[in-house]
């Protein structure tokens, strides 16, 4: 589970909100919502600036630094797999 979705349903369990009643507020389906909770990297300023005016507790930093921690793991994977296509055309 990551920073994100635990400080998302803290704030929605602490402000009594519907995650339906967010998702109408935020202009998206209920999938949309689970989706972008699930990654925060798919969240766009106007999603962070909506939940803000909602009265949510959005730590912005740790959300930046998971969207990173992302990005380093799928370089990672990357690199291996070319390395791995480099050398099964031996």
């Amino acid at each position: 589970m990551n920073k994100f979705r635990i400080d998302f349903i803290t704030s929605l369990e602490n402000l009594k909100l519907q995650k339906t009643f967010v998702a109408s507020k935020l202009d998206m389906t209920m999938p949309t919502l689970n989706s972008k909770v699930l990654n925060p990297e798919k969240l766009t300023l106007k999603d962070l600036s909506k939940l803000l005016e909602l009265g949510f507790q959005i730590d912005i930093i740790n959300i930046l630094k998971e969207i990173k921690e992302k990005e380093n793991a799928n370089n990672k994977e990357g690199k291996a797999k070319k390395s791995l296509r480099k050398i099964s055309a031996f």
